[in-house]
C-alpha cells in the first residue's frame, strides 16, 4: 500500500512539473513574438497592440542619422501629429511615411519622416484627442531680457528670459544691447509664472550661440483647459532641439512640466 502511495505521488509530481514547463515555454514564446514585432523595420509603421501608458515621446518631421541606434524605432501608427494650417492647430492620427537615404556629409544612413501636413511635432506614448486645438498666436523668440504675457482660457501667464549676452567678445546685460539673433548667450534661464503664484523653470542652458530660443506653439494639447507649450532651443546652428511642456504632468507647485525632448545634430 505504501509503495502505491509513493508511486502515485511521484506520478503527480512529474505531471505538475511538466505543466509548469509547458506554461513557461508558452510565456517565453509569446515574449519572443512580441520582441520580434517590436524589432521589425518601422518603414511599414505597423500598428502594435499595446496599452497606452501616460508617458510621452516626441519626434520631428525631419531626417535622422542612423548610428548605433535607430531613433525612429519607437514610431508606429498609434502616434499623433500636431500640425497647423491657415485656420489653426490640429491633432490627427499620423499618416507619415519613412524614407531611407544617405547623409553625404557624414556618410551615415538616414531615415526621414515624411508627413502630408504642415507638421510641427509627432507625439506618441499617450492618447490624445483628435481635432482642433485651442491656441494663441504668440510665436516669438526669447533672448535674455525678453518678457511676454500670454492670456489663455481666462488665465494669465508670464514668460521671462534671463541671461548674459556676449557680443564682440564683450559681456552685456540684456538692457544694454538691442535684440540680435546672432548673439552668444550665457547662463540662460526661461521661466513661466502665473497670477496664482505658481512658477516653473522651463529651460536652463549654460549657453548657446548663433541661434535663439523660440516658442513654436502655445495652447491646450492634453485637453485639460490649461496652457501647454512647445519650444525650440538648440545650443548652436547645427542642432535641432525641441521640447514639449504639458500642464497635465505638472505637480501641485508647477505650471507645466517638460515631458520629452528631441535633439538632432546635423554637423559634418
Amino acid at each position: 500500500m505504501r509503495i502505491k502511495s509513493i508511486t502515485y505521488f511521484f506520478s503527480i509530481t512529474i505531471a505538475v512539473l511538466g505543466l509548469v514547463f509547458l506554461l513557461g515555454y508558452s510565456a517565453n514564446a509569446t515574449k519572443k513574438q512580441i520582441d520580434l514585432v517590436q524589432m521589425n523595420d518601422n518603414l511599414s509603421l505597423k500598428t502594435e497592440s499595446q496599452d497606452i501608458k501616460n508617458t510621452y515621446s516626441i519626434l520631428l518631421p525631419t531626417s535622422y542619422r542612423i548610428f548605433e541606434t535607430d531613433p525612429l524605432k519607437i514610431l508606429n501608427k498609434s502616434w499623433f501629429e500636431l500640425y497647423s494650417d491657415k485656420s489653426g492647430f490640429f491633432i490627427k492620427q499620423t499618416d507619415c511615411k519613412i524614407e531611407k537615404g544617405l547623409d553625404e556629409c557624414s556618410g551615415l544612413e538616414t531615415k526621414t519622416i515624411k508627413t502630408s501636413s504642415n507638421t510641427i511635432l509627432l507625439i506618441g506614448g499617450s492618447k490624445l484627442q483628435i481635432g482642433k486645438l485651442l491656441s494663441v498666436n504668440v510665436v516669438a523668440s526669447f533672448l535674455p531680457g525678453k518678457k511676454s504675457t500670454i492670456s489663455f482660457n481666462n488665465k494669465t501667464y508670464t514668460l521671462q528670459a534671463t541671461g548674459i549676452v556676449r557680443k564682440d567678445e564683450k559681456l552685456f546685460k540684456p538692457e544694454q544691447v538691442a535684440e540680435f539673433y546672432w548673439d552668444e548667450v550665457e547662463n540662460y534661464v526661461l521661466s513661466i509664472s502665473s497670477a496664482d503664484g505658481k512658477k516653473s523653470v522651463l529651460i536652463e542652458m549654460p549657453g548657446f550661440k548663433d541661434t535663439a530660443v523660440t516658442l513654436l506653439f502655445a495652447g491646450d494639447i492634453d485637453k485639460d483647459g490649461l496652457l501647454d507649450l512647445i519650444f525650440s532651443h538648440p545650443s548652436d546652428y547645427e542642432e535641432q532641439r525641441v521640447s514639449l511642456f504639458l500642464s497635465s504632468q505638472a505637480n501641485g507647485k508647477e505650471i507645466m512640466k517638460m515631458v520629452d525632448q528631441v535633439s538632432i545634430q546635423f554637423d559634418c
